[in-house]
């Protein structure tokens, strides 16, 4: 594995755990930040899952 390959990886899944951890950060209730933390949270997560899938989608493919 490259250095940039697992620097992707890396990346992607600090993202993953952000979007996580925002989401259940944004779901405990209340308004303002929360509930924009609760949408973006989910979108991070899912960029950092397409990261993910593009990285190991070029290491397969050379």
């Amino acid at each position: 594995m490259t250095p940039a390959r697992a620097l992707g990886l890396l990346l992607a899944a600090t993202m993953v755990v952000a979007g996580a951890l925002a989401t259940f950060g944004g779901l405990g209730g209340g308004g303002g930040e929360q509930t924009s933390a609760a949408l973006w949270g989910p979108l991070l997560a899912g960029l950092g899952v397409a990261l993910a899938i593009s990285v190991v989608g070029s290491a397969r493919r050379g």
